[in-house]
């Protein structure tokens, strides 16, 4: 059973070989358009395929990075991506596990399919991807709630606290509509965020090297992620 990654954190390639050693590269059509730079890596006794989500000019379209998904074989998503924090909870360098997200996305499509609202919301992320990343990142806060938004604008200090009050932890912009598409069609979406900066609510910190750290031991914990 393969494993896809939406790489959403700004990891330099050559630390990619932490996650095993690059099998083969491929792009995928898919009737939303093609999916550019999926790598395979030796994954243990299953493929990992990584699709990189940061840094891009402009974003993949969500409905071909779960079609793509289903076209590699893969059955489980995982969203990574860096984030900022709405909440004095969370500082520079947390990681955390979202059980929970708020989904204010307005230029993004909703559904794979003609009809909605069929797939169940009352656990947005996949139980069975949470209880594994925790498993394989003990040191994360094992929960919290993911407020997604559009593009990449900077929020104003009163949309930032607007946020907050709504009830979200972080926010961020790559794992809304994916992880609703994927359970759409059946597929584990779970999802890791690394805590890079805070919202404009919040005052500044220069967290980048407690960030790094973060990232380091997500991508130290990954090889061990057990899908079940």
């Amino acid at each position: 059973m393969d494993l896809l990654l939406l790489l959403a954190v700004p990891v330099p390639p050559r630390d990619l070989d932490l996650l095993g050693a690059l099998e083969s590269e491929r792009d995928v059509e898919t009737p939303y358009g093609k999916v550019k730079g999926l790598a395979r890596r030796n994954f243990g006794e299953r493929g990992l395929w990584v699709l990189p989500y940061f840094g891009k000019p402009d974003r993949t379209d969500p409905r071909a990075s779960i079609w793509a998904a289903m076209e590699v074989g893969a059955r489980w998503v995982i969203g990574w991506e860096s984030v900022k924090s709405l909440s004095s909870r969370f500082l520079p360098g947390d990681n955390l596990i979202p059980h929970d997200y708020i989904d204010m996305v307005r230029h993004q499509p909703e559904t794979l399919c003609s009809s909605q609202g069929h797939a169940g919301y009352s656990e947005p992320f996949c139980p069975a991807a949470r209880r594994a990343l925790l498993r394989m990142l003990p040191s994360a806060y094992p929960g919290g709630v993911y407020l997604a938004v559009d593009g990449t604008f900077q929020e104003t200090p009163s949309e930032a606290l607007a946020y907050e009050r709504l009830g979200g932890d972080v926010m961020g912009i790559n794992l809304v509509p994916e992880a609703a598409l994927a359970r759409e069609i059946g597929l584990c979406f779970g999802a890791v965020l690394t805590v890079f900066d805070s919202a404009s609510n919040r005052p500044f910190r220069n967290g980048a090297k407690a960030a790094s750290i973060g990232l380091r031991k997500v991508l130290m914990a990954l090889p061990d992620l057990e899908m079940a």
